[in-house]
């Protein structure tokens, strides 16, 4: 949900999205594994419809 939030925010494709967050959990020293944004597509299809959150979900092929 985050990566899509920061998607819509940002205005970026979604493997521009889960770049900008690696390379902030790296500057942060942080563990964390970033899924891709084929896994993002596919959850995306479980959260819950909301109309704040459409434009984000709109197209997962860019």
């Amino acid at each position: 949900m985050l990566l899509l939030t920061i998607k819509s925010r940002l205005n970026l494709t979604l493997r521009q999205t889960t770049g900008l967050v690696e390379s902030l959990l790296r500057l942060a020293n942080v563990a964390w594994k970033v899924p891709d944004s084929s896994t993002i597509c596919r959850q995306k299809n479980t959260l819950r419809s909301s109309s704040r959150y459409k434009k984000a979900w709109v197209a997962c092929n860019d």
